[in-house]
């Protein structure tokens, strides 16, 4: 028997599973998401969980992580200004 591997992400549907389809509505998870309510990272147009940060929120409650700082673009020279959000 081969212990399977846990993968470092979570997609939001499996959060959504997670925290319990009869808990909160899939829109309402989703728009928790997009209020950065809930640990997350944005790779085009899917929505990963980090699973350890994912974890620790659900430990502590569900408590409203604290703001990500702006990520900023690499130049050759070094660090540029903070990329838009989309």
């Amino acid at each position: 028997m081969h212990k399977k591997e846990l993968s470092a992400f979570l997609t939001a549907d499996e959060g959504h599973a997670m925290i319990g389809k009869d808990k909160i509505s899939r829109r309402a998870f989703y728009n928790a998401l997009e209020r950065e309510e809930i640990p997350s990272v944005r790779i085009g147009r899917r929505i990963l969980l980090p699973r350890h940060a994912f974890m620790r929120w659900l430990q502590e409650g569900g408590a409203v992580p604290a703001p990500v700082q702006p990520r900023h673009e690499r130049t050759l020279t070094g660090i540029a200004e903070p990329m838009k959000q989309l």
